[in-house]
């Protein structure tokens, strides 16, 4: 998997996040949407660190 595979992968899993986040926290004030987008992109990057790391793994292993 290419690194712009993973970022794109990352990038959508964030917004679907965000998304869902706003839809359960049913407020659109803007502390909320900063809040809660500064968690997104948290979790965006988390998990795009644990796709680098289940790739690396995958690779040593079919090796």
């Amino acid at each position: 998997m290419g690194t712009r595979r993973i970022v794109i992968q990352a990038g959508v899993a964030a917004l679907m996040f965000f998304i869902i986040k706003l839809i359960l926290e049913r407020s659109t004030a803007p502390e909320v949407i900063q809040r809660e987008g500064l968690t997104a992109i948290l979790f965006g990057v988390l998990y795009g660190g644990y796709l680098v790391v289940r790739e690396r793994w995958r690779r040593k292993k079919d090796s």
